[in-house]
């Protein structure tokens, strides 16, 4: 996907935000692999003194790490989360997965 211009970067409420859909859960960690997945990462304290708790990023999934974990690449640039950068690895499991997409 490459970096993802600041025009395209927005505040949602919390209401509005993505969440885990439980449908992913449900599948195969394998099938995974190869796509890219939106999680949420807690933000820093510049993005809680701001109201935001959740920054969601996509992640590309490049492998399984036994039974449902799933270990992928940071796709996107952090905006309000400081413990993790662009192409970082990230390790977690389906049930916290807001969105796929197969490329």
């Amino acid at each position: 996907m490459g970096h993802e211009p600041l025009g395209n970067i927005g505040v949602v409420c919390d209401k509005c935000a993505s969440r885990p859909q439980t449908k992913y859960a449900e599948m195969p960690a394998e099938s995974f692999v190869g796509a890219y997945v939106k999680l949420a990462f807690a933000t820093d304290s510049d993005g809680l003194r701001r109201g935001y708790k959740w920054e969601h990023m996509w992640v590309k999934v490049t492998a399984t790490y036994g039974g449902n974990m799933l270990v992928g690449l940071l796709d996107n640039d952090p905006v309000f989360c400081t413990g993790v950068k662009f192409k970082d690895a990230v390790f977690f499991t389906t049930d916290l997965i807001e969105d796929a997409m197969h490329v």
